[in-house]
């Protein structure tokens, strides 16, 4: 008798981490030619960092990853130079740092393709000499893929920095 509610609770679970899973879709934009996504429907992005509250000065880990979810299409994206992410830390909406403010990018265009399943993933490390100079408080760390399909879409998560 127990095991239907068991196996009732996990399917149950099995079921939120799915519809989850749909959530993080990026919304699709009308009909797309079969085997290839003109602009991508099936992306998400996803933002980590190693902690949410930091000392000012110490090193904070980030990855992001954009997935094309998709079984069987594939996500083609344009980009106008040769940056592909930028990363923007705020404090009440003001940005306080942006990683390419220091970068150089090409000035040619360039396409990736992401076959279904694949995914771009890159891990950082914004260095001590980033963090130290903020300002105790509540902050935004804003990672945005620079893919012309893509403008307006980006994933944020919330960090901490505490006085020394």
């Amino acid at each position: 008798m127990r095991k239907t509610p068991v196996f009732s609770g996990f399917f149950l679970v099995l079921l939120l981490l799915v519809a989850g899973a749909n959530a993080c879709l990026l919304p699709r934009r009308g009909k797309e030619p079969e085997g290839v996504l003109s602009q991508p429907a099936n992306l998400c992005l996803e933002i980590r960092t190693d902690r949410r509250v930091y000392t000012a000065g110490d090193p904070v880990a980030l990855s992001f990853l954009l997935l094309n979810t998709s079984p069987t299409m594939e996500a083609r994206l344009t980009f106008n130079t040769g940056q592909i992410f930028d990363l923007v830390l705020s404090q009440n909406g003001q940005a306080v740092w942006r990683w390419s403010a220091d970068k150089l990018f090409t000035q040619a265009v360039q396409e990736k393709t992401l076959a279904p399943q694949e995914f771009i993933f890159k891990v950082l490390l914004l260095s001590p000499e980033t963090t130290a100079p903020l300002a105790a408080g509540e902050y935004e760390l804003e990672v945005m893929i620079t893919a012309v399909q893509l403008r307006g879409y980006s994933k944020s998560v919330p960090l901490q920095f505490r006085e020394k």
